[in-house]
């Protein structure tokens, strides 16, 4: 399954790309994100590895994340990969939109295994709406500096 998704933040290309270069930041636009750990290569740049970690629903998801385009604010691409076996890619690029703003665009694809893939085979919408959830948060950080982390 594959789609895209964009949202316009009122902030400067070089201020929205700086929030989203960031990953401690994470924890603040993505609901659940418990943290995420780097294990090799260089932060924020091709081939870097980190793992994520998330709790939803009381179940705790991990997942490995792998830079594989690294050129922002252009574009900025990783890959997911879960123990399960599913995988997904997200595309994100940046645009200027005008005086002092920035278009977003993602193109996310999933691979999704056993029951995630009867769920996108029956409810795409469903990863459309989360992923537009995402990136109204993001949007809410650069803006107002609005939080989704508990402790924030």
């Amino acid at each position: 399954m594959k789609y895209s998704c964009d949202v316009t933040i009122n902030k400067p290309v070089a201020e929205v790309a700086e929030k989203f270069a960031n990953p401690d930041n994470l924890k603040h636009w993505q609901p659940g994100c418990e943290g995420i750990e780097h294990l090799e290569g260089t932060p924020g740049q091709v081939g870097a590895k980190s793992k994520i970690t998330y709790l939803s629903g009381g179940k705790k998801i991990e997942m490995i994340e792998t830079i594989t385009v690294a050129n922002l604010p252009e574009v900025f691409t990783v890959e997911f990969a879960t123990p399960d076996g599913g995988w997904s890619s997200t595309e994100t690029r940046l645009e200027a939109a005008g005086e002092g703003a920035t278009k977003v665009t993602t193109v996310n694809e999933f691979r999704n295994k056993g029951f995630m893939k009867v769920m996108g085979a029956l409810m795409p919408f469903m990863f459309k709406l989360m992923t537009m959830k995402y990136m109204n948060n993001f949007k809410a950080l650069c803006e107002t500096g609005a939080s989704v982390a508990k402790s924030a």
